[in-house]
């Protein structure tokens, strides 16, 4: 996400704005949800129904991202598969849990994430004081209704796409079809989760002395 974009969305006051995946697979199957997580072998999403998806790195074959001012998830099913990529988030001195969400991407040094409630957090490193594990808890209802958002993938653009997009679809923010963009694409954001899981490693001991160290790790990866 570029900066500009994600102080455009808190000035334009749309706490429920989200940005949108659509990742091809080989086969021309397409996966559409909101990141959740990637590593060196597969990138995780919340779809659309509100349930986890995973899909292979490898099988990968063009990514392409909306950029959403309301958010179109109606409900998220917390099994314990998508538990595994939530978090109970402690900023600041707050002594209980600020929120609970997803990190879903990442900036220079800003982190981004989806809460419960369907909003978009945006933090820096330095405000984090603590991460923690949750348990499942089955279907959770978002506080606004589900927007069912219309997509452009235009064919000249977007590999594998044959429709034409009508006049309200939300045209594509960027795509990604080049192999060696790709790995580099997703090789970055394989390096934020990273650090990100290694700073809730160390707050389980030491929740304020390892403010710094989220801080330097993810500005080591950022660009």
């Amino acid at each position: 996400m570029r900066l500009w974009s994600v102080f455009l969305l808190l000035g334009a006051g749309k706490a429920h704005a989200v940005d949108l995946h659509s990742l091809f697979d080989t086969e021309c199957r397409r996966q559409t949800g909101i990141l959740l997580h990637v590593d060196d072998t597969q990138v995780a999403l919340i779809g659309l129904d509100g349930r986890l998806a995973r899909v292979p790195r490898a099988q990968v074959r063009a990514v392409v991202l909306h950029k959403l001012l309301e958010s179109p998830l109606g409900e998220i099913d917390v099994d314990p598969a998508l538990a595994s990529y939530l978090r109970r988030v402690w900023v600041g001195a707050d002594r209980a849990p600020t929120f609970t969400g997803f990190a879903t991407d990442f900036h220079d040094d800003l982190v981004i994430f989806l809460d419960l409630q369907g909003k978009t957090r945006v933090l820096e490193p330095i405000e984090i004081r603590k991460i923690g594990a949750v348990e499942p808890e089955g279907r959770r209802p978002l506080d606004h209704p589900r927007v069912q958002p219309q997509l452009a993938f235009p064919p000249e653009v977007v590999p594998c796409s044959t429709s034409s997009a009508t006049a309200e679809a939300v045209p594509p923010s960027y795509v990604i079809a080049d192999t060696i963009k790709l790995g580099d694409y997703f090789g970055k954001l394989a390096e934020h989760y990273r650090a990100l899981d290694g700073f809730e490693e160390r707050t389980r001991v030491h929740p304020r002395s390892a403010n710094e160290g989220m801080s330097t790790d993810l500005t080591r990866v950022s660009g």
